[in-house]
């Protein structure tokens, strides 16, 4: 299972809410942010001791140090900082994306 790519899918969750709470101002929402994001970190370390392939150990290691950074950085609660958030993100999957492509073995499909 790719217990990885679950992980990057609820981690794009925790990041819409997290600007719907700052952009929209809905703090009612923090709770919710607070619980997926222990979930996403559940799922991460789980994920971190049972996959082979370092590649994707790479990839879950970042979400588990982003997680906690992030959440540590959490408190400041500004704008500013939920849009360097997101390009932090954005520039994170990407980085991934193209580390997946480059160091990933080719499969013969035939």
């Amino acid at each position: 299972m790719n217990i990885w790519l679950a992980g990057a899918g609820i981690a794009i969750l925790q990041t819409l809410i997290g600007n719907i709470i700052v952009f929209y101002n809905y703090p009612s929402l923090l709770l919710l942010h607070v619980l997926v994001a222990i979930v996403l970190l559940a799922i991460t370390s789980y994920g971190y001791f049972k996959v082979k392939l370092p590649v994707e150990k790479r990839i879950l290691a970042g979400n588990i140090g982003l997680i906690v950074i992030t959440g540590a950085l959490g408190y400041l609660y500004t704008g500013v900082f939920s849009c360097s958030h997101l390009i932090r993100y954005i520039i994170v999957k990407l980085y991934q994306i193209i580390s997946n492509i480059l160091y990933c073995p080719q499969v013969d499909l035939v």
